[in-house]
């Protein structure tokens, strides 16, 4: 029961923490990566066993069977769907034909193919248990909601798993806050949303904070920085992108300095650098960037920065 298994992760969590866990949860762990030839920690597995103790009822052999029968259904290897199944354990309690089945009708649904899907699955696992229909309904309604074409929302979703399984009131709750937050209409964001899609799934203040990154490099550059760009990158790594320019600028470089050889050339220069910044609502953070940066990277501080 419900209650019997919340029970029993409590206890091993408890265990766990006091390293009194049996033997049993490393042995399986173990196995799962001598079996698979996995490269993950052995911790990572033991965690998730700790929250799905009854996985321990079953003998490790019935679990590679459960792995084996799945991936040799649904044409991948095992190795490449045990990382799936560590991310999704109720996969070992469901019928390998009934996730074939799955894969199969939602791709017919969907009009894509069953590898395809197969393929976007191991990297959200949940949709090998959703039912086909539930995922088509998502479909449906957040193109209803966001008034656009299946044709169109399908190809991004292939990019963003997610959307197939997030609420379609939340893509368009966060597509309707990020178009007020940015000052666009709600079409014209979700039609650059479309082409890259995980901008549908970040929260409306991040991706304004990006936004804004992207305005202030502009503006370090002396260039229109009105136009709206929204990247994807994290904000550290554009921030990274800042800097690299600033330093390339700084030795008269025509080129910006490769990511990979950044902190070699810095390394190399062996100088201290003096900027003038312009202040901007993200100025603090880049500046409080640039000094982790140095510390972490140079172990000193090589960048000296003037606001103006």
């Amino acid at each position: 029961t419900i209650i019997n298994k919340t029970y029993h992760n409590a206890i091993a969590k408890i265990q766990n923490e006091q390293g009194l866990l049996p033997e049993k949860f490393n042995d399986i762990a173990k196995s799962l990566i001598n079996r698979y030839n996995l490269k993950i920690e052995k911790n990572e597995i033991i965690n998730m066993l700790v929250d799905n103790t009854n996985i321990l009822s079953k003998e490790p052999e019935k679990l590679f069977e459960v792995i084996d029968k799945i991936a040799a259904l649904l044409k991948i290897s095992p190795e490449e769907l045990v990382p799936a199944v560590i991310k999704k354990p109720t996969l070992f309690y469901h019928e390998p034909d009934t996730i074939l089945d799955n894969v199969n009708k939602t791709s017919e649904l969907l009009g894509i193919k069953s590898e395809n899907f197969a393929e976007i699955a191991l990297k959200q696992p949940q949709l090998f248990c959703l039912k086909p229909e539930t995922i088509l309904g998502n479909v449906n309604k957040t193109c209803e909601l966001l008034n656009i074409t299946p044709e169109n929302f399908i190809p991004a979703a292939l990019k963003q798993p997610a959307l197939f399984y997030q609420k379609p009131e939340t893509i368009l709750d966060n597509v309707n806050k990020t178009s007020k937050l940015l000052g666009v209409k709600s079409e014209n964001f979700a039609e650059i949303a479309l082409k890259q899609s995980q901008l549908f799934c970040l929260k409306p203040e991040t991706i304004v904070k990006k936004v804004k990154i992207i305005q202030y490099y502009k503006k370090i550059q002396n260039k229109n920085y009105n136009k709206i760009v929204i990247p994807v990158q994290s904000d550290a790594r554009l921030y990274e992108t800042i800097l690299n320019y600033l330093v390339k600028k700084s030795d008269g470089l025509k080129t910006a300095i490769a990511k990979k050889d950044f902190v070699r050339y810095l390394n190399n220069s062996n100088r201290i650098y003096n900027f003038k910044i312009p202040n901007h609502e993200v100025t603090k953070d880049f500046v409080e960037f640039a000094k982790k940066f140095s510390d972490k990277n140079l172990g000193e501080q090589i960048f000296i920065f003037k606001i103006i």
